[in-house]
């Protein structure tokens, strides 16, 4: 099977939730599922990637796409940054969209692409005791 998880901001190990929803993720890759991941981030971060087009995180790799025009929760750049995700999810043809409810915009957008093929991942644990980040490092 083939997952595509769409997220309109940076995706690191920074929560409890991200943590969980790595997790889950490498284990599909176990199983020998497909894991593609992609951002949509604000212009203004670019130069901070130095022309990388993705980076990785536990084997995981998260592709970049920049524009003017994506923003996480800027109403005015809602449609754009939508339409963003309706043209990656159209390109990869995934079996299941994986977004976080946090992430309305993805969520919005993968709901209009097919909702029986989406997931959207609901997490009670976004900010854990510090304690149990420490396995993480920084």
């Amino acid at each position: 099977m083939k997952f595509h998880v769409l997220k309109p901001c940076l995706f690191l190990r920074q929560n409890g939730g991200e943590i969980a929803l790595w997790e889950r993720l490498k284990k599909l890759r176990a199983f020998g599922h497909e894991v593609r991941i992609d951002l949509l981030l604000p212009e203004e971060i670019r130069s901070s990637f130095e022309g990388a087009r993705s980076y990785i995180v536990d084997g995981l790799t998260c592709h970049l796409h920049f524009s003017v025009d994506f923003a996480p929760h800027d109403l005015e750049k809602q449609k754009t940054t939508e339409n963003a995700f309706l043209d990656l999810l159209a390109d990869y043809n995934p079996d299941v969209a994986l977004t976080h409810y946090t992430d309305f915009f993805a969520t919005s957008a993968a709901l209009r692409w097919n909702s029986a093929r989406v997931v959207v991942e609901q997490t009670d644990d976004e900010y854990p005791r510090l304690s149990q980040l420490e396995p993480f490092g920084d």
